[in-house]
Formats: structure tokens, C-alpha cells, sequence
């Protein structure tokens, strides 16, 4: 069975998730439910939070019941004695921490990459292939490759971007290739245009060969001509009946007339402006050609320029839609027209560096699950799932969800619990490819689930009374207002009416408080005084925002006021002095200064710091390594304060040299456009700045929401459409996808249909931004916008242009000042005590006796043909297999531990029988020696010892057995060393050392297709 949950703000939804996973653990006759149980959530911090929410229950279930928030229910539904109840969780607690990697709870982009890496030979990917965050960068590179590759012997691709760059020149834009070809790849690889492409069956490869395009090209030029011929053949035919009388066209009604002279001065790839729409009431009304004092004109031109301007004012019906639609379909085609050679770039990119961005990599998995049956899923996965808990699932994508499907059915179809918890009000990541539809309407549908299955949770457990009636009536009068701007019921359906709640957890009121002023940041200040007067702490308050531009320009005027403060924008790792300087230095090392000339800027800020830049150094690491100690030392002051960054810095160096080698040029010219930032605190004594995207799950005792009015209900936006073209001229030519802006000039176009439904899309998409703003709080509410325009304050008008005026209108009849402050002295603090921790950041210099070295057999890694995996090497293969004994205790761990690297990529499915098979007769072949005991013996597997000289040794398998005695055992799949029987001898030390007596030590040399051989160490 699966069940809905709609879950609004405050209600409670982890602690149902949570519930239900501990029910499914409590209730299984699987004596290991937790590894058949799938939990998804969407951030790391949220799977965090599941995790510890569940051990902690398990904890207080297994400890003391009845302390438990969960007692009552699962004494009401189980019916078990306490002591029953206690035992089955103290179990289920014990096996999770023991099966740690096996409690999956996960993040869907995680539990889809842990997908994909099993598939990773299908897609044509080592299995230890990279996520790149970065698509932007990919991208850019892209482009960059396809235009250096440029030669003379590429003549189809330079005639045609040559072409291109001429025809935008000749329609009087500025071209920018570089620009516009970027802008074709970023939107070539977004999500929307795989899905539009995947829902109506393009074949984007058969359609945009260049061919095809500059027949188009043509064909559209033809017609947008034509159009334009009439056009102006019209105009100049009024002109001259107007001409013929001796009237002036500025003699008409206010000169409305003027405007025909624009359309009879046209030049034939000029653009066409919409007439106005009084130009249109009064050409189709004779009596309104002219002024009641002029009335003799209309007299005299009546029977004679109806129809020449009938026939101008006709043109911009439908002949217009479709003139404008094709213009827009003419600015794409010679970016259409690079779109394999940008693709095949990109892909080459990816091969090259072992990457996949994060979206290409649900794509790939979607066309490899499409059509497949689960149970193969699963066992290429080496895990089955039978229950799955969904969360946030208004922000899964259509994509994500279509790859979820097919287990989440055949979990269904197996009689298995399932439960999706989502709340469309708090859908605002459409931008990232959500699709709240999903959770309104549609996997109910797909799924079938009846409607006793669907549960609306809207008691708030997190808010004061007065906010969330202050909400409630708010939210429904939007939902209206906006439906009413559509013209349809939209958002009301969707948002419902939350019934009256009459508990609350907090006996307070709460406040909340909406200004409208012209100084929106001394309000700011205002407020943070005036909470803080009442006994809050600057921890106790959070400034949400709806951009970055706004949350740092508070940010800079909270500091220069001496008010602490965290923000995204303090957190950016560029924001270090330190960073900076070692960036002037490697500037330097790539661009040393010519004698005479005037060095750069990055040259000369390193000549200010008076460090000489080191020699020798092996790789980018050590470079920046070696300054960072120079800079240490010349700064230690600013180094020790700015420790977080520089860690930060190093990470991200780090990354980009596993992906990117050790060219400093490129590194530095990847700098320019990344934006690192260190983790931010969850706890501190700052004001918090965030935008309203990044509070989304969480909850802040005082909430300020300033700058209101940033949320506007509708901007212009992108997006890949397909024309209603059926029946007009362009039926042939305008077949398939186009990247175009809609905004309300798209309501004369053929886009017409998409821009409506984007309208709608962004509606929801701002009204749930404000919605999640106001829900934050616990205490107390503070709003800040700025005045509404006048046609809104002083003419009355309705036709609201931001969620701000929406709630200027709700508060005409409401009051603006609702609820009481609370008393921030009375708020029960329950925080752990901190102990204070010292950021260091330890770097020593390494000689080159203790520098690293690459192994000669570091070449046996990697196949004959260049693939690498277990079959590449017999390296390769012993490693694995070295993995898989390093996992067993006792004999009947084996299966487990070999699903254990089949899950993580490191081994086919299709070598599970052969492995088990060989492992098994391995261990057979040494059960008379005890070294997999079925007895009381104790098992260590690579466990560290530290001796005496401090270094860490880690034996491969140490058998402890009752009477006292230890075996000491190092797995060999390679030939034998000298250095082998040394390091044994080492261990046994170690153990006498530690007080063991009869300490014996082995070498077990395992070899598939030859017999072993096992050396006695003595």
C-alpha cells in the first residue's frame, strides 16, 4: 500500500517519516528490515536530521519507552508489552550500528548516483567516474573547444557561422559568437529541453541538419518579407488616401494616425511593433478618426480608407503571430545548426575528465531504466529495496521521478508499505527542474491511490497562533487574487483553506507586523533593536531574502552597524585576504614581470607581499602548499583567522586537480568564474542572512522578510516551446523545439499557449516563495517592503504586479500590526554546552626522501586496451577481492560482503557466482586452521595498531582465539616480496609486544587457476 501525505509548513513531516521508518523496522519478520527500507530526502542537512531522529528514537524505544514521542502510537497499533517493545528496538539499533553503510537513508541524487555507478559500463564510464557540480564551466569549455578547433578545412561549420554572425549584424545586433553559442549549450543541456524533447518524439538529429535549417532559414526570410511588403504597401495606401484629401495624418483623434508613418518607413528585416491597442479601436471606428471639430475630415475620407486601413489593422491578427514567431524561429537557427558539434564537445569533455554533471547523469540512468523491468535494477544494484519514504517530493523533477518509478511500482506490486510526503505550497526549485504536479495530481493517478489514501496534515506544530492564522487568511486571499489575474481557478484549488486550529504548542500568541517604507534598512536595524531589547539573541534572528544582491548588501550595512552577522556572502572563500594573496603569487608564477614593463595587477600585489615563490614543486598542492606556509609566516595573525577559508581553498583546489591535472593557467583561469563558499554554521550569536530558498525546512525564532516586493509575479523567462504551427505557413518550417523568452509580447505569437502556462507556473512558483518566507518563524513575524506605486495606493488599482501588493490589498481590510511580542527572556534555550575549538591548519614541507612515490606496479592497474575495473588487471582483480575478505568475520558474511562491491561499483553482478563460488572454496580450503571461526574467537580486519614508534600499522586479519593464542594473517594475491615476511614479523611484535603469547604469523598467498600457498612466518 502507498500513502500521499500532504504535509503543510510546521506539521510535522519528518517526525512522520521518521515514525513510519521505525514502524516498518519494528514490524518486519526480516531479521534485517533496515536494509530493504529506502528513505530519500533532498539535502544533505535533511538526511542528517532523518538519521539521528531515528537512532534517537530507536535509542529512547530501547532505553525508556515511555520517553519516547512515539510510545503512544506504537502501543496503540502494536499492542506490545514494553519489554517487547524494548527488545525488538534495542535489536533493530544494534544492527544499524553495526551495518552502518547499509541504514539507507540517502539523498536522491546520491541514491542515484549509487544507481548509475552499477550501470557505469552501459554508459560507456569507469565506475569511479566524478559528479561536476560545475556544468557552467563544462559548458563553457565546450564552446571554447568547438571554436579552437576551427580550421580552414571546416568549411560547412565556418560558412555557417559566418552566416550567422552576418545576418545578425545586417538586423542591426551586436553579435557576440562566444556568447550566443554558450547560450545555445547551456540551454541545449537543461533539463526542460530533454523533457520537451522526450514528450513529443523529436529527433532533433534528423531535424537540425544544416541542411534542413537553411532551407528553413529561407523559406522564413521569404515569408517574414512578404509580411513586411504588406505591411508597408498597406500603410503607404492610407497615406495616400489621407494624402488625396489634404489631411494630415496628425490631424486625427490625439494623432493616432502618426503611427502609420512607422509602418510605411519599414526596411525589409526591420522588426514590426504591435500597434497600440487605442490605434486599433479607433482605425476599426470612423467616428473616432477624428475630433468632434474635425468631424468634415471623416465625412470626407469615409468610402475610401476603410479599406487600406482595415487591411493594416488585419495584418496584426494572426499574419502577425505567425511573422513574429517566425523571426523568433530565424534567431536560433545558426545555433541549432552547431548543436552536434557543441554536444559532441561537451561529451568528449566528459570522457576525457571521468565526469558526468548531475543532470546528464539522471538522464543517462532514465534511458537505461526506461522500459526495464526492477528486479534488474536490482540486481545490477546488488540491493533490493521493498518500502520506500519519499520526502519533499513537490520538489522531484519528472525526470528523477520516472527513474524512481519502476521500483517504487514493483515495490507496490509485491505487497510492500511506501509513503510520499510532500506540500505543494513549498514548491519554489522549479528553476532546478521540479514539478509539483507531480504530488498534486499525477502519481496519484499513475499509481492509483484512492483518496483514503491520501492524508492532508495542516495542524502547525511549530508556530505561534497569531502567525498561522495571519497565514491562513493571507495565503487564501492570494490564492484568489492570483486565479483572479489569471482567469481561472489555479492556485486556489491547490492551496485550499487550512481548517481553524485551536491547540498550539506554544501558549504565546506570537506577533506579526507588515510595514511598508522607504528606508527598508534602518527598519531593518529597528526591528533587530527592538527584538533584542525583549531578550533575544542575535542567534535568535534570521533576515530572508529573495536574492543574493539584497541579503549582501544587508549583510555589509548589519556589519559596518557592528552587529554580527552569517550570510552566503561571508562565506565566500574569494572574501579571504589570504586566498587573495596566494592567488596574486600563482598570478605571478604564470605571469612573471618583464623588466620595463609595468607588471599586472596580480604581479604586482605579489611584489607587495615580498614572497619568493618556491622551486620544485611537483604539483599544484605543493605549490600552494609552500606559500601558504610562507604566507604563515609572514601573517599569522590574518592566516589564523581565515583558517575555515583557506581549508575551503585547499578542498577546492584539490577537486579541480583530481579532474582538471596541474596546469595553473587553466586553474586560475577556472578561479575566475567559481565561487566556492565554507560551510556555514548551523548554531551561533549572529543575525543569520539567507535567502528564502536556502531557509526552506528550517525554523527561526524572530523571521525579518525585507525587500517584499523582489517577489514579482511574473519575469520574463526562457524556455524550450513548440509553435502551434498546424495550419499556418510555418507548419513544415516550424516543427520542433525553440528557446524563446515569453513575456507579454509572446501573447502575439504562436507561443501564445506557452506563455500562459509559464504565466501560471511563475504565479505558483512566487506565491510559494512568500509562503515558505512566512512560515519560518516560531515568535514573531516582521515584513518589509517597500510603498506600492501610486496607480495602487491612490487610484485603487488591482492588477497586482508583486506578492508585496497582493498583501498591501489583504491588509486594506485587515490589520497590519496583529498578535503580541513575546518576551524572548522566557524562551526555553535547551543547547548543549560548546567547548571552544581552534582552527589550525598543520603543513610542514616534505624532502625528497619522504616525498611520495608511484609504485612500478601502478601500470598493472589499468587493462592492455586502457579500460579499468576488476577484469582489467589482476591488480585490479586483487584488490577487490582483498576488499571483499576484509569484510568477513565468519564464513557466512561472504555473500554480504561481495553485494557490498557489486553496490559500490567495484564489481559486476554478472561476477557475484564465480566470486562466491572461488572466496568460499578459499576459506574452505583453511578451515582447519581456524582463521574464520564459528567459536567465541575475536575477529580484527585491518584494524589500526599504533606502535611505539607512532605509526599505524593494519594487519590484514587477526584471530583471537579463547585460549590465548593469535593468528596473524596477510592476504597476498600477487607474487611473493621480501618485504612481506618482514612486515608479518612486524605485527607479531606489535602483539607480543602487547602482552600475547603464542603469536603465530602467515602468509596467504590466494591464486585463481593455481594452487595456493601458505608461508609460516616464524
Amino acid at each position: 500500500m502507498i500513502r500521499l501525505l500532504k504535509a503543510s509548513a510546521g506539521t510535522g513531516k519528518t517526525y512522520r517519516l521518521s515514525r513510519e521508518y521505525i514502524r516498518l523496522l519494528l514490524t518486519s519478520d526480516d531479521p534485517t528490515p533496515y536494509r530493504h527500507i529506502l528513505a530519500v530526502t533532498f539535502t544533505n542537512k535533511a538526511t542528517d536530521e532523518m538519521k539521528r531522529r531515528i537512532l534517537k528514537e530507536l535509542h529512547l524505544l530501547s532505553e525508556s519507552p515511555s520517553a519516547s514521542p512515539y510510545y503512544a502510537y506504537f502501543k496503540e497499533t502494536l499492542g506490545w508489552p514494553d519489554v517487547q517493545l524494548k527488545q525488538r528496538a534495542a535489536t533493530q539499533l544494534a544492527l544499524i550500528l553495526h551495518d552502518y553503510s547499509a541504514f539507507a537513508v540517502s539523498t536522491i541524487d546520491k541514491f542515484f548516483q549509487q544507481t548509475l555507478r552499477a550501470f557505469s559500463r552501459e554508459i560507456g564510464q569507469f565506475a569511479s567516474y566524478q559528479v561536476d557540480l560545475d556544468k557552467p564551466a563544462l559548458l563553457q569549455e565546450s564552446v571554447d573547444r568547438v571554436l579552437d578547433a576551427l580550421t580552414e578545412g571546416d568549411r560547412t561549420l565556418l560558412e555557417w557561422l559566418t552566416e550567422g554572425v552576418r545576418t545578425e549584424l545586417e538586423r542591426g545586433g551586436r553579435f557576440n559568437l562566444d556568447g550566443r553559442l554558450l547560450e545555445m549549450a547551456e540551454s541545449l543541456s537543461s533539463e526542460d529541453h530533454d523533457s520537451a524533447v522526450r514528450a513529443l518524439g523529436i529527433d532533433e538529429k534528423a531535424l537540425w541538419t544544416k541542411e534542413r535549417l537553411r532551407k528553413v532559414g529561407k523559406s522564413i526570410k521569404a515569408l517574414t518579407g512578404s509580411y513586411v511588403a504588406e505591411v508597408r504597401q498597406a500603410a503607404v495606401d492610407a497615406l495616400a488616401v489621407l494624402e488625396a484629401h489634404h489631411i494630415r495624418p496628425e490631424d486625427s483623434n490625439r494623432g493616432f494616425m502618426k503611427a502609420i508613418y512607422t509602418y510605411r518607413d519599414l526596411g525589409d528585416g526591420d522588426p514590426v511593433a504591435m500597434p497600440t491597442p487605442s490605434f486599433l479601436a479607433n482605425a476599426a471606428d470612423s467616428s473616432k478618426w477624428f475630433s468632434r471639430s474635425k468631424d468634415g475630415f471623416r465625412v470626407a475620407l469615409e468610402g475610401s480608407l476603410e479599406e487600406p486601413l482595415g487591411r493594416l489593422t488585419a495584418l496584426f491578427g494572426q499574419p502577425y503571430r505567425i511573422f513574429s514567431t517566425a523571426r523568433l524561429i530565424r534567431e536560433q537557427l545558426y545555433g541549432l545548426g552547431v548543436a552536434g558539434e557543441l554536444r559532441s564537445a561537451l561529451t568528449e569533455i566528459q570522457k576525457e575528465k571521468n565526469v558526468l554533471s548531475l543532470d546528464d547523469s539522471n538522464a543517462l540512468l532514465r534511458s537505461i531504466i526506461d522500459g526495464t523491468d526492477a528486479p534488474f535494477i536490482y540486481e545490477k544494484m546488488g540491493v533490493r529495496y521493498e518500502h520506500f519514504l519519499l520526502d519533499e517530493f513537490q520538489d522531484t523533477s519528472t525526470i528523477q521521478w520516472d527513474n524512481f518509478r519502476p521500483l517504487v511500482e514493483n515495490a507496490l506490486s509485491g505487497g510492500h508499505d511506501s509513503l510520499i510526503v510532500g506540500d505543494v505550497k513549498q514548491a519554489i526549485y522549479r528553476w532546478r527542474g521540479s514539478d509539483w504536479n507531480l504530488l498534486a495530481s499525477r502519481v496519484q493517478e499513475q499509481l492509483d491511490v484512492p483518496e483514503d489514501q491520501v492524508e492532508n496534515m495542516d495542524k502547525n506544530y511549530r508556530t505561534c497562533r497569531q502567525i498561522v492564522d495571519f497565514n491562513r487568511d493571507f495565503f487564501a486571499y492570494a490564492a484568489q487574487e492570483l486565479d483572479r489575474l489569471l482567469g481561472q481557478p489555479s492556485i486556489a484549488p491547490l492551496y485550499g483553506r487550512p481548517k481553524v486550529q485551536e491547540d498550539f504548542r506554544y501558549p504565546e500568541p506570537g506577533s506579526v507586523d507588515v510595514v511598508f517604507v522607504e528606508d527598508q534598512m534602518e527598519e531593518i536595524l529597528q526591528t533587530i533593536r527592538d527584538v533584542m531589547e525583549r531578550g533575544a539573541r542575535y542567534g535568535d534572528i534570521a533576515i530572508l531574502v529573495r536574492g543574493n544582491a539584497e541579503g549582501s548588501a544587508i549583510a555589509q550595512r548589519l556589519v559596518a552597524e557592528k552587529i554580527p552577522v552569517v550570510s552566503d556572502d561571508s562565506l565566500f572563500v574569494k572574501t579571504s585576504v589570504t586566498v587573495r594573496r596566494l592567488i596574486s603569487l600563482l598570478t605571478r608564477a604564470v605571469q612573471p614581470p618583464v623588466p620595463g614593463e609595468r607588471p599586472g595587477v596580480g604581479s604586482f600585489l605579489a611584489q607587495t607581499l615580498r614572497i619568493d615563490l618556491p622551486e620544485g614543486a611537483h604539483t599544484l598542492v605543493d605549490l600552494s602548499e609552500d606559500l601558504l606556509r610562507s604566507l604563515r609566516t609572514a601573517y599569522p595573525a590574518v592566516f589564523e583567522a581565515e583558517i575555515p577559508y583557506i581549508r575551503a581553498f585547499m578542498d577546492h583546489l584539490s577537486d579541480w586537480v583530481s579532474m582538471g591535472g596541474n596546469d595553473l593557467s587553466a586553474f586560475l583561469k577556472d578561479w575566475e568564474s567559481s565561487d566556492p563558499k565554507i560551510v556555514s554554521p548551523d548554531v551561533g550569536a549572529s543575525v543569520r542572512v539567507m535567502t528564502v530558498h536556502k531557509s526552506k525546512g528550517l525554523e527561526f525564532p524572530y523571521v525579518i522578510f525585507p525587500f517584499a516586493e523582489k517577489v514579482s509575479l511574473y519575469k520574463a523567462s526562457s524556455l524550450w516551446c513548440h509553435p502551434a504551427v498546424e495550419g499556418t505557413p510555418l507548419s513544415g518550417d516550424g516543427e520542433g523545439l525553440f528557446h524563446v523568452s515569453l513575456s507579454s509580447a509572446s501573447d502575439q505569437t504562436l507561443f501564445s499557449e506557452d506563455y500562459h502556462r509559464e504565466q501560471r507556473e511563475q504565479m505558483m512558483d512566487n506565491f510559494n516563495i512568500f509562503y515558505v518566507a512566512m512560515t519560518r518563524p516560531v515568535y514573531g513575524l516582521k515584513v518589509i517592503s517597500a510603498l506600492p506605486p501610486k496607480k495602487v495606493t491612490d487610484d485603487g488599482s488591482e492588477d497586482w504586479k508583486d506578492m508585496s501588493q497582493v498583501l498591501y490589498g489583504y491588509l486594506k481590510s485587515h490589520s497590519a500590526h496583529q498578535g503580541e511580542p513575546y518576551d524572548f527572556s522566557k524562551m526555553d534555550r535547551q543547547t548543549a554546552a560548546e567547548r571552544p575549538w581552534k582552527a589550525a591548519y598543520p603543513s610542514w614541507k616534505v624532502d625528497e626522501r619522504g616525498r611520495l612515490r608511484f609504485s612500478p606496479e601502478a601500470f598493472d592497474y589499468f587493462g592492455p586496451d586502457g579500460t579499468v575495473g576488476p577484469h582489467s588487471s589482476a591488480r585490479r582483480r586483487g584488490l577487490v577481492l582483498h576488499d571483499i575478505l576484509a569484510g568477513i568475520r565468519v564464513r557466512d558474511d561472504l555473500p554480504r560482503a561481495v553485494e557490498r562491491v557489486i553496490r559500490s561499483g567495484e564489481m559486476e553482478a554478472a561476477d557475484r557466482d564465480a566470486t562466491l563460488r572461488f572466496l568460499d572454496g578459499e576459506i574452505a580450503s583453511v578451515a582447519s586452521r581456524s582463521w574464520f571461526p564459528s567459536d567465541d574467537s575475536r575477529i580484527l580486519n585491518e584494524e589500526s595498531i599504533f606502535g611505539r614508534d607512532g605509526r599505524i600499522h593494519r594487519p590484514d586479519r587477526v584471530v583471537l582465539h579463547p585460549d590465548g593464542s593469535v593468528d596473524i594473517i596477510d592476504y597476498k594475491f600477487g607474487g611473493p616480496s621480501g618485504a612481506y615476511p618482514k612486515q608479518v614479523k612486524g605485527y607479531m611484535d606489535l602483539f607480543r609486544a602487547m602482552g600475547y603469547a603464542g603469536v603465530r604469523g602467515y602468509l596467504w598467498f590466494i591464486r585463481e587457476g593455481a594452487a595456493d600457498e601458505i608461508l609460516e612466518i616464524r
